[in-house]
């Protein structure tokens, strides 16, 4: 191994993370909250579990079932592009899952909650890989880079977003910082394409708003290495043309998942254009800046304070690097510890993360205003633990002693005067009394020595150092790692869940057993069966859980509950009977058993009672459509919003679609091709036949109809772009039915309808990936030999730019 310096350091970060996620990859732990399911009285078999102690819970709410959904239609022998169990139909690859991700392949061969867990631990050791190579070609040592992996790997930000897959593109933040580094020091074609493949995983990894970030850190790498080059500004443009390559064929790598977002942004909306998400920045940066102190300085103690941090998302220790950790970044700065490239990377993280005074303006910058405080720490944290990388070999060289007494010092006393801090008494929604809640866990016994343990190991590492010389980089190494490791250690696994591995209670058995067939749907609270959950088990469900919901169906609920959706889960509110949730199909309606008596679920006789367990009462409305029908008399109106002005009035005229006229009556606009529907005869409906007959393949569905006379087809599926219908074989135009459904004319007679989602952005994704790739191949295999760098690999940029200044 000492001859495969990269193996080594592959098997080192493989057991760091086997050590981290050891409890939820072979014990009964889980890496996420998802035993929040097991609270759910629609899931629940007995006594509800205590809630975790962090609260973002889109692992179990949204990623779960999403990932799960979509390894079933692998398993099955299919690419599943739309998803029918969630808001009446939705684009399943469009919310930025990260589908393509290649860490997921674990899970996709043999879907299980374990392997799930184990693709969330590969992306530590993937991280850590990226930033020992990082430290590596920067010039550390072997010792020290692996330190500097090590420390990241196991660093706040990567345990924080450990759980959830559309993190996936923090992983490759190091591997992207290398990139522009290769790119600026070896301009080679093998350089640019592995850049772009870097920057194509990156893009293909989930969350768009992670996307962002990490593209902001490459582009303030690039531009490092520009500004170090000023002086010659043949190589600061050959720099800045092949990031730009770089970032073409990346996008165009990743084309599969970002057309299909593209797509839905056109027809989409997002809670983030609300004052609602204003509001929940302004909170969010309050609680992620406020315990950076605690996080850099005395982390050792948040763990004694999570239940007061319950209310927070994890990025309150997303800044933790260890006390040692923090010792060695001080002593690395120091001595140039980073390069330009890297302390800019540095400076954009802390825009973007923190933010700082004087930095709110960044915040009105477009895109940048929808990156939530705590997302850009992954900038921040990478050139810290690069940082210390190079400290650990200052203080282990001669003459460093002076170095580590001047960073120990600092930091011991950054610790004790966390002491001093007061609260400052804003009043903000979940405001953290952080500072007395700090001194009062101090004062427990065992709190100060979680205060002071740490600059003290600090301190003996260090003094044990002199006389060692370069011998101490693997011990003192060690030490770093092995604090982080457990202070990291209790935040890393949750309390397992025992409803996914259990046969399923007894409401979803029912449900089951009655919305078999495919025509029918679920609706219930926003606490009963969360939006999006009950696909895990295979329900329809008229909720969702989306952070892009399609725009049609958010406007249809917000008629609904009369509210418009400003968060990223979409449900009915309180409202659980509406002539509109007929149109829905929400064919069973769940509740409390507890329950206003006055309240129209429960006076209401086309509302009757068919199950009641534990807690939840399950009511069958009778008063719901059929999934697919055949209306007559049309209303033909010009556009989307006037489609929505008319069934707000229509709706409001009785309680149910029936008696307000909805049943036999629908509104259409105009076809993508911007042509009206041709309305016909207003005959009788003797005769008219409907029935679904096959719904094996979410991308197609089957129908056979006989219509007496001319009729419209409705159906209550989601409208969305990429849907073709055929009658016969024979193509037909598709018509937005009652704002958010499709229609399409039907001819006298019996006939088969084919509704096919053929899903033209992910089509054109894939074809655009397949060029890019034969590109890519052509540009490694045709790879002249490596030319002289265009900055001196020995150069250190940022001391140019100072002598130059």
């Amino acid at each position: 191994m000492r001859r495969h310096p990269v193996v080594q350091a592959s098997v080192a970060f493989t057991l760091l993370a086997l050590a981290l996620t050891g409890p939820a990859l072979f014990g009964s732990a889980s890496l996420g909250p998802e035993n929040t399911l097991d609270a759910d009285p629609l899931y629940a078999s007995g006594p509800a579990p205590p809630m975790p102690l962090l609260n973002d819970f889109s692992r179990a709410h949204l990623d779960l079932p999403r990932d799960f959904t979509f390894a079933r239609g692998l398993h099955a022998g299919r690419l599943d592009l739309w998803n029918p169990l969630i808001a009446c139909g939705a684009p399943l690859w469009a919310e930025q899952g990260g589908p393509f991700f290649p860490l997921k392949l674990p899970f996709y061969v043999a879907p299980s909650r374990r392997t799930y867990d184990l693709a969330m631990a590969l992306r530590l050791v993937v991280a850590g890989i990226g930033a020992y190579l990082l430290a590596r070609y920067r010039g550390l040592g072997q010792g020290a880079a692996i330190v500097a992996g090590g420390l990241f790997e196991l660093s706040g930000i990567m345990v924080a977003q450990l759980p959830y897959p559309t993190a996936s593109p923090v992983c490759m933040l190091p591997w992207m910082v290398l990139g522009a580094h290769v790119l600026a020091r070896r301009p080679t074609r093998r350089a640019l394409v592995g850049t772009a493949i870097t920057l194509g995983l990156a893009a293909s990894g989930g969350h768009p708003t992670l996307v962002f970030v990490v593209y902001c850190g490459f582009a303030a790498a690039v531009a490092g290495y520009i500004l170090a080059a000023w002086r010659t500004p043949r190589a600061a443009t050959a720099i800045a043309a092949r990031a730009v390559a770089a970032v073409a064929l990346g996008v165009a790598l990743a084309a599969p998942t970002l057309l299909p977002l593209a797509e839905l942004a056109r027809v989409g909306t997002s809670y983030k254009g609300t004052f609602v998400y204003e509001v929940m920045w302004t909170i969010a940066a309050r609680q992620y800046v406020l315990p950076l102190p605690l996080a850099l300085f005395a982390p050792a103690t948040l763990h004694m304070m999570q239940g007061e941090l319950r209310t927070v998302f994890p990025y309150v220790y997303g800044i933790t690097i260890g006390v040692l950790g923090l010792v060695l970044a001080v002593a690395g700065l120091f001595r140039r510890g980073l390069d330009l490239p890297l302390l800019l990377v540095a400076l954009v993280g802390m825009a973007l993360g923190t933010p700082p005074p004087g930095f709110g303006w960044v915040h009105q910058i477009p895109l940048v205003r929808y990156v939530l405080a705590g997302y850009g720490l992954p900038l921040l944290v990478l050139p810290l633990t690069q940082a210390a990388g190079r400290g650990l070999e200052v203080v282990t060289s001669p003459g460093g002693r002076r170095t580590a007494a001047l960073a120990l010092a600092i930091v011991a006393i950054a610790s004790g005067s966390l002491l001093l801090l007061r609260d400052d008494g804003l009043a903000f929604p979940w405001t953290l009394r952080l500072w007395t809640t700090f001194r009062s866990v101090v004062s427990q016994p065992g709190g100060l020595a979680r205060l002071v343990l740490p600059p003290a190991i600090a301190l003996a590492a260090i003094v044990a150092v002199p006389g060692l010389g370069r011998r101490a980089v693997p011990a003192v190494g060690t030490v770093a790692v092995l604090e982080l490791l457990v202070i990291m250690w209790p935040f890393a696994w949750r309390p397992e869940s025992a409803v996914l591995g259990a046969p399923p209670s007894p409401p979803i058995a029912f449900l089951r057993s009655r919305l078999g067939g495919g025509d029918g749907r679920i609706v219930a609270p926003v606490a009963i069966g969360r939006p999006i959950t009950p696909s895990l088990f295979g329900l329809p469900d008229v909720r969702a859980a989306l952070g892009f919901p399609v725009r049609r169906y958010a406007e249809y609920l917000g008629l609904i509950s009369g509210q418009r959706v400003t968060v990223a889960s979409q449900h009915t509110g309180s409202v659980l009977r509406s002539p509109l949730l007929d149109l829905a199909v929400a064919r069973y309606v769940l509740h409390p058993a507890v329950m206003d008596p006055s309240a129209p679920v429960m006076t209401d006789p086309a509302l009757r009672p068919v199950f009641t367990y534990a807690s939840i009462v399950v009511r069958e409305n009778a008063a719901a459509l059929p999934r697919a029908r055949l209306v007559r008399r049309i209303v033909v109106v010009p556009d989307e919003a006037a489609a929505r002005l008319r069934l707000e009035e229509v709706a409001a005229a009785a309680p149910h679609a029936a008696e307000a006229g909805l049943a036999d009556e629908v509104i259409l606009e105009p076809d993508a091709g911007g042509n009206a529907p041709v309305p016909v005869a207003h005959g009788g409906a003797d005769g008219d036949r409907v029935r679904i007959s096959d719904t094996s393949d979410p991308d197609r569905l089957v129908l056979e109809v006989h219509a007496a006379e001319p009729a419209f087809l409705v159906l209550a599926d989601t409208y969305y772009p990429g849907w073709v219908a055929t009658i016969d074989d024979e193509p037909v135009p598709i018509f937005p039915a009652d704002l958010l459904f499709r229609a399409v004319p039907v001819p006298t007679g019996a006939h088969t309808v084919v509704f096919r989602y053929r899903a033209p952005a992910f089509l054109y994704g894939v074809g655009l990936f397949v060029a890019t790739a034969i590109a890519c191949l052509a540009l490694v295999r045709r790879s002249p030999p490596a030319r002289r760098p265009l900055l001196d690999e020995r150069a250190e940029p940022l001391p140019d730019l100072v002598r130059a200044q």
